[in-house]
């Protein structure tokens, strides 16, 4: 069964969070900033506002489609953008990321402009 969210989702700090379950979509924002053990956005497939995954371990956005907003992946060891299409703001990134500029051309040509290496 797929579950959608109105509004915004703020689990920021939470230590024990390690995925995301039976959730589709989120109408606001989506903040997971500092949960040093989430791995998994699970069936998420939509964040209407922005997505904030600094100093998470997740590796792959899965399902994940599309983003209103900013998404921050710095300090994470994200390898994939996976499905991603859309992101209505920048994504930030760590300059030592395994999502390098080449990653971008090669996978993701529409989306390298949006990217930001800090």
């Amino acid at each position: 069964m797929a579950t959608v969210i109105e509004g915004n989702v703020d689990l920021n700090n939470c230590k024990s969070l390690v995925r995301l379950k039976g959730i589709t979509e989120i109408k606001g924002y989506l903040d997971l900033d500092n949960c040093p053990n989430f791995k998994d956005l699970g069936e998420l497939k939509k964040v209407g506002g922005g997505l904030d995954l600094f100093n998470t371990q997740i590796k792959s956005l899965g399902k994940l489609r599309e983003v209103g907003g900013g998404l921050i992946l710095r300090n994470t060891p994200i390898e994939d953008l996976s499905n991603l299409e859309k992101v209505g703001g920048l994504i930030h990134l760590s300059k030592d990321s395994k999502i390098t500029e080449e990653y971008m051309k090669k996978y993701k040509p529409e989306l390298l402009s949006k990217c930001k290496w800090e």
